[in-house]
């Protein structure tokens, strides 16, 4: 099966179906870039899909989350990133798109990996009090998660998801949420079909890099547990 991708003189794609997938700056560009206004950003989870994860399908409906508050940032469902800050979230078509602003620094760590397409970690999350109707569908049980109250992202080694991930953005070359959720959820798409791409004997990794800039994802934990 050939997957829809176009791929750009460096190596690395650049298209998706036909629409270009990030609003990239260049890699000079992102290192001499002056600002410090950075923020994590990307697909939490999937909505109005089915999915399997421990042991059940699950499906998440498009407004199960929307009562939920002071949702944290967590690493690996355990330490939290950014003490006090919580993050942003917005209900698209098929995903829980999310953001969260960057603490101001001097630090240059996260310079290298503004530029909105180089590297990406998987994501989870975690929840509780779920209202849940369970639906049998072609003879196969799925567990509706009708409403629920969202606690934490958690930026993971294995998701439940495969769509998706999370990301560093330069704040100045962003738009709300709202309005960059499609090109948002374009990238996990992206993101999925490069990991399947890549994938060695079946085994998917989640943690890479997509460019052939030296920029891998250790890196990007490295300087995540820096700021922690």
């Amino acid at each position: 099966m050939s997957l829809p991708l176009e791929y750009s003189d460096s190596g690395g794609f650049l298209y998706l179906d036909g629409h270009k997938i990030d609003r990239s700056i260049t890699k000079s560009d992102a290192l001499e870039t002056s600002t410090k206004r950075f923020a994590i950003e990307g697909i939490c989870t999937a909505l109005k899909t089915c999915f399997e994860h421990g042991g059940r399908i699950l499906y998440f409906g498009a407004d199960c989350f929307s009562d939920s508050r002071d949702v944290k940032l967590l690493y690996d469902h355990n330490k939290e990133v950014f003490s006090g800050r919580t993050v942003e979230l917005y209900a698209g078509e098929k995903g829980l798109a999310f953001r969260m602003t960057l603490p101001d620094s001097d630090d240059d760590s996260f310079s290298a990996f503004s530029g909105d397409h180089d590297t990406y970690l998987a994501c989870s999350i975690g929840y509780k009090d779920a209202k849940i109707k369970t639906m049998t569908i072609e003879g196969v049980q799925v567990a509706c998660v009708v409403k629920a109250t969202l606690e934490e992202v958690s930026i993971v080694r294995k998701p439940a998801v495969d769509t998706t991930f999370a990301r560093i953005v330069n704040l100045d070359r962003c738009s709300s949420l709202a309005d960059d959720y499609a090109m948002i959820h374009l990238t996990g798409r992206y993101v999925n079909l490069h990991r399947r791409a890549m994938a060695v004997d079946g085994v998917v990794n989640h943690n890479h890099s997509t460019s052939d800039y030296d920029r891998a994802a250790d890196r990007f934990e490295t300087a995540l547990r820096r700021l922690m």
